[in-house]
């Protein structure tokens, strides 16, 4: 696919919002992920977008504005009046603008008060503080091999035998095959199995279809990542394994660790179903990887 414009550039960065919040049509938001999968500019600021989201909404449903703060900032509503007569009477910002500047109010007036709580200003971290962008950091590793190989060179098209997948993955990982075949929704078939190496890194890589939907279960060694110490929220425990999931670039991204490997699960369905899938998938996996010694 050839290099876009900076005008399309232009184009794409000014609807990004409306495609993070999933407000756009399907040809529109479908051209704009593949844009989003050529152009790393565009891609770093979906990103970006995401990141920002995240953080405010964690941030909304995890701080709660002491009474006193809530009080100081009615009063100033209530004294400065025009500003808001402004903002919706004039139309200079939309409805949902003005709102959002209420939130970003809100909460700056919670940050401060929080900098000046006793616990922080001891040198005190806030136990609700997290980091989003460094779980985000590492979905994407598996998120780029699932670009790159079943999209990209276009292994999700292909159709291989079952003894076809076997010899490519090598009798150490062939179990795998029937595995997440049997774990994943109905109507799903595993069309591709193979060993790749993107950026130097090693991966094992099944390709699962189903009509238009496409999954890829995702294997690579650690090189010292861990989920662990990220500040992130585990959204699933299955069987004790914890799973994390984010979206991102119109992608549902899950993944897990064992002692030795990270495991991705990463799909263009839903956050649920995605989710679901990897929860069904992963005591099985986690199991199959502990018995395997082999480093890839």
């Amino acid at each position: 696919m050839p290099n876009l414009n900076e005008k399309k550039c232009e184009v794409v960065q000014v609807r990004l919002d409306a495609y993070m919040d999933g407000e756009l049509g399907d040809e529109i938001a479908g051209n704009i992920t593949r844009h989003l999968e050529f152009c790393a500019d565009c891609s770093e600021s979906a990103h970006a977008i995401l990141h920002a989201k995240t953080l405010l909404r964690r941030a909304v449903q995890n701080e709660v504005a002491p009474n006193a703060l809530r009080e100081t900032i009615q009063k100033q509503i209530h004294a400065e009046p025009r500003l808001f007569r402004f903002l919706f009477v004039r139309k200079f910002l939309t409805a949902a603008t003005a709102i959002v500047l209420f939130v970003c109010f809100g909460l700056f007036g919670i940050f401060v008060w929080q900098r000046r709580s006793p616990s922080n200003l001891a040198g005190k971290s806030s136990p609700s503080q997290t980091f989003p962008g460094q779980i985000t950091e590492l979905l994407r590793i598996g998120l780029g091999d699932h670009v790159h190989c079943a999209l990209e060179e276009g292994y999700a098209e292909r159709h291989y035998t079952v003894e076809e997948m076997s010899g490519k993955l090598g009798a150490e990982y062939a179990g795998l095959v029937p595995l997440i075949k049997e774990k994943a929704d109905d109507g799903f078939d595993v069309v591709a199995a193979h060993h790749c190496t993107i950026d130097e890194r090693n991966f094992v890589h099944l390709i699962l279809r189903k009509n238009e939907k496409i999954l890829s279960l995702i294997i690579t060694k650690k090189n010292g990542e861990t989920f662990s110490g990220r500040g992130g929220i585990a959204l699933l425990q299955s069987s004790g394994i914890a799973l994390y999931q984010e979206a991102i670039q119109n992608y549902a991204v899950a993944g897990f660790e064992t002692e030795t490997d990270l495991v991705f699960f990463i799909s263009n369905l839903t956050n649920a179903e995605n989710l679901q899938i990897a929860s069904n998938a992963a005591p099985a996996v986690q199991n199959f990887l502990e018995k395997s010694s082999v480093n890839l």
